[in-house]
């Protein structure tokens, strides 16, 4: 929404961070890279980026949608915020500097970091395709 404001912040930032933050208005075929690239992501809370993420063992900040169908996606990242895989920040309480801290927080730890994504990744069905094709031949068969 305000791409030019953070492309003018970005020429601000020195050296080491400039290079680093890389403002974009929307990803589409390059979101892939961006999630292999990233350390922490930051998103909503929709079943498909949670699975990539999980298969990616990244470390997530989830902000639900408050506006989700029946609240799943706060439901999603509560689930994920009981196992340990994911930290959530609410939208309806949300400021900058909160949203700054928690960055932070995860930033200055790999340990978390890497905590919070083989935690997301162990609850991840990775095969589950596979599983899924096996049990429809299987009925097939019976």
């Amino acid at each position: 929404k305000d791409i030019d404001a953070a492309m003018f912040r970005r020429q601000r930032l020195v050296k080491d961070r400039h290079d680093r933050y890389v403002p974009q208005a929307f990803f589409q075929s390059e979101l892939a890279d961006a999630y292999a690239l990233a350390d922490i992501v930051i998103t909503r809370c929709g079943a498909n980026v949670l699975a990539e993420l999980a298969a990616l063992k990244k470390a997530a900040l989830l902000i639900p949608l408050p506006t989700s169908a029946n609240n799943h996606q706060l439901h999603n990242a509560r689930f994920l915020l009981q196992r340990g895989a994911a930290r959530i920040l609410e939208q309806n309480t949300l400021t900058p500097l909160a949203l700054r801290a928690a960055i932070d927080r995860l930033a200055e730890s790999d340990s978390d970091r890497r905590y919070l994504g083989a935690a997301l990744h162990r609850l991840a069905q990775v095969d589950a395709a596979d599983r899924l094709a096996e049990l429809v031949i299987s009925l097939g068969e019976a």
